[in-house]
């Protein structure tokens, strides 16, 4: 075999080490070529790289959307980005956000949601794709960012450590010269 086979002519072998009861066992495996990158990341799972479409969430619930269709699409995306303020539903902030989305992108309606339809549309999202990508909050719910002109509450929703990342963008951008022209 050489380098001109091609990526898919490589085979896969790696060593696994049973720790089980102090013994150290080591198993060879050869098995399946290994895929080029297109086929990888193909096969991967969908949010595996934090790619989820609004088309592939909209096609599990084409039901709901025709619910959706009769709200008013700013009232409908209130109600649910009200929703990412409430610490019990962090982990829920990527259904709730792809149900925002949705509401921008689908409503054409002037009723407002119901509660009984909030409901529905929370629990028939969190059956798909959304709901399978959800984990446990793993951070704060609130972060303090300090600035210049005092401090300012972020919520940071699932990405982990949000406020720290943006504590620091905010320092470079506070330090930066200021255009006097």
């Amino acid at each position: 075999m050489t380098a001109a086979d091609g990526p898919s002519a490589l085979y896969c072998c790696f060593a696994r080490i049973n720790c089980w009861r102090g013994k150290r066992e080591e198993h060879a495996v050869v098995n399946k070529p290994v895929p080029n990158l297109e086929q990888y990341l193909a096969a991967r799972h969908p949010t595996q790289f934090g790619a989820v479409s609004l088309a592939s969430i909209a096609s599990e619930n084409s039901a709901m959307l025709r619910e959706l269709e009769t709200l008013d699409p700013v009232k409908a995306a209130c109600t649910f980005a009200g929703l990412l303020t409430e610490p019990e539903l962090q982990s829920n902030c990527l259904r709730l956000e792809a149900i925002v989305h949705l509401s921008l992108a689908y409503c054409r309606g002037e009723r407002k949601p119901t509660p009984k339809l909030a409901s529905r549309l929370f629990t028939a999202v969190g059956e798909g794709i959304c709901g399978r990508a959800e984990d446990p909050a793993e951070d704060v719910f609130v972060t303090s960012i300090a600035t210049l002109r005092g401090n300012f509450r972020v919520l940071e929703g699932i990405w982990e450590g949000a406020g720290f990342f943006l504590q620091r963008i905010v320092n470079v951008v506070e330090r930066m010269p200021r255009d006097r022209g």
